[in-house]
């Protein structure tokens, strides 16, 4: 029951009507009692109004988040509105035009209606209009009682305690924000769903074309670029295409990749079946329309219309249509989770982990109990390990049975087609022995199934397109253990300038390093990735270094010089960083690119590839992004002479000063603060709160343009 509380005057005109009674003990008590009432309400009642006022402006004053609603062409009820208002008392107030009275229907959540205000006037909606709650609410609506046009706005629910009817828009509670929070921890069930998704897909460009050949028509050359993009030049006398046969993939799609000045009368990039164009998946250099594929005979497809090319570069891409950011990414390979392996004998487990992490990253371990064993041609797609002798002699259909190995299984170029590499190291600092063999299952004219093992090194000859596949599969996937700490610009060390690439490689300027030796640290922590034990390969260092003059070292294992350095992890902390002598004069910039690999991988390719991070990497920063710390910390700065339109993706970011500010544009204060961006009910809809000072500013995108900056301040409280 809501309890009523009289006024200053009720108690006054109380005071008044007794004032010509007798003055007897009782009534002495009553009029003290009036007294102390009134003395308490002079003392209290103005100081509690105002907290409860400055408490609502500061915070969520506007339980409502309806904002304004439209109605027209119809008696009845307008749109119904899901949002908790609990028990007790509150004020309703819009503005607006109204044509006749309105009713606003309130409803709990099993839709029986416990509260009906009566709206005449928009003079009264205005003013606002008092309803009690005797249950807690789900839902509400408006009631018409014509069918002509209605605009409400401004439409605010309060707290019957709070006086000021200024509207404020509506923002989340302190509850609402809690509960958001907790669906952001991984603990919360569907946000652990999402990084699982991220750890075991991971992946934006789903076309591989690794291994595959194309077709390229006479008078067009077509150069790899060892990254999944290819470059054209040539002269076609008539319109042709290069054609590469690719898989269906799943899921609506969106294909890009075709460079700018892309159209009908010079090149496309699109897909096509059984020789037929795929609808909408045509990209001219901005992206194709969403498309879906199924079955078989796809290709992709870079139509050149008759003409002369010199280097024409595509970046071909395929992407979910979830993924909005068309930035070329190369392929990446996919990781998916099983519960186990059974054993061709029993239904006894026998990985380590259940889980399949692709070449180069951790293994499933094959371990078959004794007396059962497991046939390599079952191998699902991922990365394995055998041990030791003892489970090596129980695997069926393997090239040794005398020592343990890992093993690859992966997709091959087209569906049903495998390819297994098992490698196996002859001692701790020997380069390994490779065997492989492939799996044909469909096609004709050929024998389908497993083929025999081919035994190779390094210096024997073995097929082309084996070892062009090989060498994809390392260069494209996590290959350079070396993170280069160093934030991407320039710095002065010893008079020397070194600038730091995206790439992670330095180029030092010429000139003479006086004062010293100059040094800089690529990564004090570099042993964060390697394995105790197992053999790596540092290099980096540019043609012409010397102890004398400019190399790359690794502590206490020694310096790459430009040949590279072979070393066995121990298990110490490693040091790497970039040193030129004291005293050495630098007649030209040098550029180091800073690689640790494994000798297996460097075995199969000498090219530097940037570093990128494990999936374990990509599943830890998902998990730091959900952590209290980075959602109520400092956020990520906002530099000099940015727009403030700009900032759309939600997160914590910061002006660090007045200064900044002041060059900072759309910003709603010109000083220090901080701004949180956040999603709003729909695509493209988004909040920014600026905090600055003693006030809130807020605003909101629509989804075409920002509105106004709201400003709320709050009242001192003494």
């Amino acid at each position: 029951m809501e309890q009523q509380v009289k006024t200053k005057v009720q108690f006054t005109d109380d005071y008044n009507a007794f004032t010509n009674l007798e003055n007897n003990d009782s009534l002495s008590t009553g009029f003290g009692k009036i007294h102390y009432d009134l003395g308490y309400l002079n003392s209290e009642d103005q100081r509690q109004e105002s907290e409860i006022n400055a408490i609502a402006q500061a915070g969520s004053k506007n339980i409502c988040p309806i904002g304004t609603e439209t109605h027209s062409s119809e008696i009845g009820f307008g749109t119904e509105y899901s949002f908790p208002i609990p028990e007790g008392a509150y004020i309703i107030s819009l503005t607006g035009t109204m044509v006749a009275p309105i009713q606003f229907n309130v409803y709990s959540e099993s839709g029986t209606r416990i509260a009906l205000v009566d709206i005449h006037t928009i003079q009264e909606a205005e003013a606002g209009i008092r309803f009690v709650l005797n249950d807690n609410a789900s839902k509400c609506k408006f009631w018409y009682d014509t069918s002509d046009n209605y605009t409400l706005s401004n439409i605010m629910i309060r707290d019957a305690n709070i006086t000021d009817n200024t509207f404020q828009p509506y923002s989340p509670t302190n509850r609402e924000l809690y509960n958001s929070f907790c669906e952001l921890t991984v603990e919360n069930a569907s946000q652990q769903s999402e990084i699982n998704y991220a750890v075991n897909t991971g992946v934006k460009n789903l076309l591989n074309l690794s291994g595959i050949t194309p077709t390229v028509p006479s008078g067009l050359t077509l150069t790899d670029n060892n990254d999944g993009t290819f470059s054209v030049s040539g002269t076609l006398a008539s319109a042709n295409s290069i054609t590469f046969p690719i898989d269906a993939i799943s899921g609506n799609l969106i294909l890009s990749g075709c460079p700018s000045g892309g159209g009908e009368s010079s090149y496309i990039l699109r897909l096509t079946k059984s020789g037929t164009a795929v609808s909408a998946s045509t990209d001219t250099g901005s992206g194709s329309q969403i498309f879906s594929m199924d079955g078989t005979g796809y290709a992709l497809a870079a139509r050149f219309a008759a003409g002369t090319y010199t280097n024409v570069t595509f970046k071909p891409m395929i992407r979910s249509e979830e993924i909005t950011d068309p930035t070329y990414q190369p392929y990446r390979p996919i990781i998916k989770a099983i519960d186990s392996v059974p054993t061709n004998n029993s239904q006894n487990p026998v990985t380590s982990d259940g889980v399949f992490r692709f070449a180069y990253g951790n293994a499933t371990t094959i371990s078959p109990d004794s007396g059962e064993t497991y046939d390599l041609n079952d191998l699902p797609i991922g990365r394995f390990r055998v041990t030791d002798s003892g489970y090596a002699a129980r695997i069926l259909n393997a090239p040794i049975t005398n020592t343990g190995y890992d093993i690859v299984c992966k997709n091959s170029s087209q569906i049903n087609y495998k390819t297994q590499i098992l490698y196996q190291a002859q001692s701790a600092n020997s380069i390994p022995i490779f065997w492989q063999r492939h799996f044909r299952g469909t096609g004709s004219g050929a024998v389908l199934g497993w083929s025999d093992w081919y035994t190779f090194r390094p210096d024997t000859g073995q097929l082309a397109e084996d070892r062009a596949a090989l060498i994809g599969q390392v260069d494209s996937g996590a290959k350079n253990l070396l993170k280069n700490t160093n934030s991407v610009g320039s710095r002065t060390i010893q008079t020397l300038e070194f600038t730091t690439d995206s790439h992670g490689c330095v180029t030092i300027s010429s000139g003479t390093a006086s004062g010293g030796n100059a040094d800089l640290h690529i990564n004090s922590n570099a042993e964060a990735n390697l394995v105790v034990g197992q053999t790596y390969i540092l290099t980096g260092c540019p043609s012409g270094g010397s102890l004398s003059g400019y190399r790359l070292n690794i502590s206490s294992k020694g310096s790459d010089t430009g040949e590279g350095l072979e070393f066995t992890y121990d298990g110490s902390q490693i040091d790497v960083y970039i040193r030129v002598s004291s005293g050495y004069q630098l007649a030209n910039a040098v550029t180091f690119k800073p690689m640790i690999c494994t000798v297996a991988d460097w075995a199969i390719s000498q090219k530097f590839v940037p570093y990128r991070p494990s999936w374990q990497e990509m599943a830890d920063e998902i998990e730091t992004k959900t952590t209290v710390a980075a959602i109520y910390g400092f956020g990520t700065a906002i530099p000099s002479n940015s727009d403030l339109d700009n900032y759309k993706t939600p997160g914590i970011y910061r002006v660090e000063s007045n200064n900044i500010a002041a060059t900072i544009s759309n910003i709603p204060n010109a000083g220090a603060g901080r701004l949180e961006v956040k999603g709003l009910h729909a695509a493209d809809r988004y909040l920014q709160i600026y905090y600055s000072g003693d006030a809130v500013y807020q605003r909101r995108w629509s989804g075409s343009a920002w509105g106004v900056w709201y400003k709320f301040t709050t009242t001192t409280v003494t």
